[in-house]
C-alpha cells in the first residue's frame, strides 16, 4: 500500500492545455490593458461592432422565442376554441335529447286524460240512456195500469149486468143506470185514450226538441272550438337554452339589434324547426300533428339580451 502511495505521489499527468481565448476575448483583454498606441482606436471600433453583433444575435433569438411563444398561445387558444364549441354542441344535444323526453312523457299524460276524459263521457251516456228507458218504461206502465183498470172496471159492469138480467122489476131501472155507468166508463175510457196519446206525443215532442237542442248545442261547441285559441307570453334569452311555451320548445339562438332581427330553432312533435333573420312582429306559422289549423309565433319586441314574445295555439283538435 506504502509503494502504491508514493508512486500516485510521484506521478504527474501530462494534460495538453488547449487555448480556448477567440477573437472576442483578445479584443476585450486589448481593451482592459490598453493595448498599443497605434491600434487604441481600431480595437475600440471592433469591441462595439462585436457587442452589437452579439445584442442583434440575442434580439434575434429572443424574437424568435416570443414568435415561439406566440405559435404555442394560438395553438392553446385555438384548442380551447373547439372544445367551447364542442361543449356547446353537446350541451345543446343534451337540451334537445331533455325536451324530447319531456315531449314524450307530456303526449303519453295527455293521452291517458284523453282516454280517461272519453270513458267518462261514455259512463255519463250510459247513465242517461238508463235514465230514459226508466222513464219510458214508467211511463208505459201507467198507461198500462189504466188500460187494466178500465177492463176490470167493463168486466165488473159486465158481471153486475148479467146478475141484473134476472132481477124482476128492478131489472129496468137497474140496467139504465148500468147503461149509465157504462157510458161513463166508455167515456171515461175515451178521455184516458185521449191523454195517453197526448201524452206520448208531448213525450215525442219533448224528446225531439231534446235531440234538436242536443245537436245544435253540440254545433256551438265545434264552432266556439274552432275559433277558439290559447295564447301563451314568453321571453326568451340565449343564456336560457330550451324554453318549453305550452308543448313546444324554443331556443333563442342570435339577436340582431340593429336590424330588429333573431334567430330561433323552433321543438314540436320530434321535429326542429330553424328560422333566421326574423323580424319584429312577423308572424311564424306551424302545424302540429293532429291539428288542421296552424301555431302561430310572433316576436313583439327585440332587445339587447332576450325577445319578448307569444305563442297562438288551437284549443281543440280537429
Amino acid at each position: 500500500m506504502e509503494d502504491k502511495k508514493d508512486e500516485n505521489v510521484g506521478f504527474t499527468p501530462n494534460f495538453q492545455t488547449v487555448s480556448k481565448t477567440g477573437p472576442l476575448e483578445k479584443a476585450l483583454k486589448k481593451a482592459k490593458k490598453g493595448g498599443s498606441p497605434n491600434s487604441s482606436s481600431g480595437g475600440g471600433s471592433n469591441v462595439v461592432a462585436v457587442v452589437a453583433l452579439i445584442l442583434s444575435i440575442l434580439l434575434i433569438a429572443y424574437a424568435i422565442y416570443l414568435n415561439v411563444q406566440l405559435s404555442d398561445a394560438n395553438e392553446q387558444i385555438k384548442k380551447l376554441t373547439l372544445e367551447a364549441q364542442n361543449t356547446e354542441t353537446r350541451v345543446d344535444e343534451v337540451e334537445e335529447k331533455i325536451f324530447k323526453t319531456e315531449n314524450k312523457l307530456s303526449k303519453q299524460i295527455k293521452l291517458t286524460d284523453e282516454k280517461f276524459a272519453r270513458l267518462h263521457e261514455k259512463q255519463m251516456n250510459e247513465v242517461e240512456k238508463i235514465k230514459r228507458t226508466v222513464a219510458h218504461k214508467a211511463d208505459r206502465m201507467e198507461v198500462a195500469s189504466v188500460k187494466e183498470r178500465t177492463k176490470e172496471i167493463i168486466s165488473e159492469v159486465g158481471s153486475v149486468k148479467n146478475n141484473l138480467t134476472n132481477v124482476g122489476g128492478h131489472v129496468q131501472k137497474v140496467d139504465t143506470k148500468v147503461k149509465e155507468v157504462a157510458s161513463k166508463v166508455e167515456q171515461q175510457q175515451k178521455e184516458l185514450e185521449e191523454q195517453r196519446k197526448l201524452i206520448e206525443q208531448n213525450f215525442h215532442n219533448i224528446n225531439a226538441t231534446r235531440d234538436q237542442l242536443n245537436k245544435t248545442k253540440d254545433v256551438l261547441a265545434k264552432v266556439k272550438m274552432s275559433i277558439d285559441r290559447d295564447y301563451y307570453v314568453f321571453q326568451l334569452s340565449k343564456v336560457s337554452g330550451i324554453i318549453r311555451v305550452a308543448d313546444v320548445g324554443l331556443r333563442l339562438k342570435k339577436i340582431r339589434l340593429k336590424h330588429q332581427q333573431y334567430d330561433i330553432e323552433i321543438f314540436h312533435d320530434d321535429k326542429k324547426m330553424k328560422k333566421k333573420k326574423v323580424e319584429v312582429g312577423v308572424p311564424i306559422f306551424f302545424y302540429k300533428d293532429g291539428y288542421r289549423k296552424p301555431c302561430e309565433l310572433v316576436v313583439t319586441r327585440v332587445e339587447k339580451h332576450r325577445v319578448v314574445g307569444y305563442l297562438s295555439v288551437p284549443k281543440v283538435k280537429q
